[in-house]
């Protein structure tokens, strides 16, 4: 199983997910290699970060959120989905960007994951609990720090 955050509130821990989301739920990796595996996933936290081309927060949040958690790896699989948009435009997008974490594009709905805010940055523990959803920003990074407590 892995960590999933999703931004709510710092001090909020959500349920366990009915159904922890695997990596065919956060749909066609478009960026990064070696691609991403579920073993990449296992005894690591999970950080989704949701985001959509078009949104102008999004594409200044992105960059910032890949250069923080690249410092994390250690025990944080993080991973970048694109939302609502066509592939070739967020492939565009993430080059434009750089990006080098894995980016994945799902226009559907990921129903385990809600999301509180746009962009939006989620935190999911190896067991399945959302520990976080909302801003990628302060309340996001003590989120982290305690969810980070949850690894053996």
């Amino acid at each position: 199983m892995f960590a999933r955050i999703i931004s709510l509130s710092a001090a909020l821990v959500l349920p366990l997910l009915a159904d922890p989301v695997k990596l065919d739920d956060l749909g066609t990796q478009i960026v990064g290699k070696p691609a991403l595996t579920q073993s990449d996933l296992e005894g690591k936290l999970l950080v989704v970060h949701l985001w959509e081309a078009h949104c102008g927060a999004c594409r200044t949040a992105v960059p910032a959120f890949e250069k923080e958690m690249r410092s994390k790896k250690k025990y944080a699989t993080a991973v970048i989905v694109h939302r609502h948009d066509k592939q070739e435009l967020a492939e565009s997008v993430a080059d434009d960007l750089g990006l080098k974490l894995p980016v994945f594009h799902n226009p559907k709905k990921i129903p385990q994951l809600k999301m509180k805010t746009w962009p939006c940055a989620i935190i999911i523990t190896p067991d399945g609990e959302v520990a976080y959803s909302g801003s990628p920003g302060k309340d996001f990074d003590k989120a982290l720090r305690d969810a980070r407590k949850s690894l053996p």
